[in-house]
This record gives structure tokens, sequence and C-alpha cells, in this order.
């Protein structure tokens, strides 16, 4: 195990990728299942929460093409260099 020296490079060793969150567009099933455990939204809110996931998405894509020359390791390879001592901010 490695001695935590810098706490700002430990933080950036351990950062991951979170999955986007997408809100729901139609109807949706709780609880422990039945036909009378589902709930479905209204055709404002349906809409609301499209709108919201097209730009979620288009927000992602401009950030994928931001960062497309910045490199794309893995956990393992960043843990790697930590150990190591490869990580300059």
């Amino acid at each position: 195990m490695a001695k935590n020296d810098d706490a700002d490079m430990t933080r950036i060793a351990q950062d991951i990728d979170v999955p986007p969150q997408r809100l729901t567009e139609g109807p949706v099933h709780v609880g422990r299942g039945g036909g009378g455990n589902v709930q479905i939204l209204s055709t404002d809110e349906a809409d609301a929460n499209r709108e919201y996931n097209r730009r979620a998405s288009q927000e992602r894509i401009g950030d994928a093409n931001a960062n497309k020359d910045k490199s794309n390791k893995g956990l393992a390879d960043r843990g790697k260099d930590f150990l190591l001592g490869k990580i300059r901010s």
C-alpha cells in the first residue's frame, strides 16, 4: 500500500466517471410488480423529460468532443501511475 503524501493527487487517482442519469419518458413499473404498480407520466411531464434527456445528451457529446485529445486511461493504469508517482496536475 502506498503512503498518502499528497491528498490532491490521491483524489485525482480515485476519480471515476458516473453514468449519466436519464429521466423516464414512459410508464414506470414501481413496487413489487403487477399491473397496479405502474406510474404513467402526463404528456407534459414526458415531454419535459424527453427535452431534458436531449439537452443532457448534447452536453455529453460536447464534453466528449472537448476532451477528445485527453488521455483516456483505465482505472488500473491510473492506479499504476499513481503508485509510481507519474500523475501530475
